[in-house]
């Protein structure tokens, strides 16, 4: 179990979404900005289309069903050439999606990293790529998976992986350690059903996809300015 209290786990939380009475959707979120949050763009959709971001609350840092912060979605910046019927590596590529929030959040955001194949793999071999998600398995509080294997995908703008892959770690964020401290490489995708059903197989090749870190890293740095501009948004304190 990772800390929430601590950083990086403390910008990283469950998004639940409600979109009617009878449905809930849970995946997982990560800051990185003030207030843009990373995700799987399949998590944000319903009955075949987007959600409305209003219903979109991020928890970050929750412990026992209590968050560090609170979120609440005004827009978001889905993948171009996104396709919610698309389950093949191409579409993991394009498999990502920001949250932008009604409010900043008083938190250190995660910082993201493109890194290139070959240097995934290095890391890969050295045990110093890892996964931070809330899932079925522990809605309340984060699990960590260290370390994570992760190896080359079929096509390019993802990657395979095989840590945490339960329902809800979706989108949750795969960590390299870095010289500069832990950077977000990708993002957890669909996860195909036969890894559900038996996930963590010892010995197993990584077979879950993974948004690469590469498809996102603009639209990132591009919210980021946005967000570090003078605002007439108010900040909101955690809770």
């Amino acid at each position: 179990m990772a800390d929430p209290a601590q950083w990086p786990a403390s910008s990283i939380g469950p998004l639940r979404i409600a979109p009617n009475s009878s449905h809930r959707i849970s995946c997982t979120g990560t800051l990185v900005a003030p207030d843009v949050v990373l995700t799987a763009a399949h998590c944000l959709y319903f009955a075949g289309a987007p959600v409305n971001p209003a219903i979109v609350n991020f928890l970050p840092g929750q412990r026992q069903g209590a968050p560090g912060a609170r979120g609440v979605g005004a827009r978001f910046v889905i993948a171009p050439g996104f396709d919610i019927g698309d389950r093949t590596p191409r579409g993991a590529a394009n498999d990502w999606a920001l949250v932008v929030l009604r409010e900043a959040l008083d938190l250190k955001p995660a910082p993201v990293a493109a890194l290139p194949p070959e240097r995934l793999a290095e890391l890969s071999r050295a045990g110093a790529i890892s996964q931070i998600g809330y899932g079925a398995d522990r809605m309340y509080l984060p699990s960590v998976s260290r370390p994570c294997p992760v190896a080359p995908g079929p096509d390019g703008g993802a990657f395979r992986y095989g840590c945490l892959t339960r329902h809800g770690y979706s989108g949750a964020p795969i960590f390299a350690d870095l010289a500069d401290g832990p950077a977000v490489i990708g993002i957890g995708s669909r996860v195909p059903e036969a890894v559900l059903a038996d996930p963590g197989r010892p010995g197993a090749p990584p077979a879950a996809m993974a948004t690469d870190a590469g498809q996102f890293a603009a639209a990132v740095a591009a919210e980021s300015r946005r967000a570090s501009t003078p605002s007439e948004r108010p900040t909101s304190q955690p809770r």
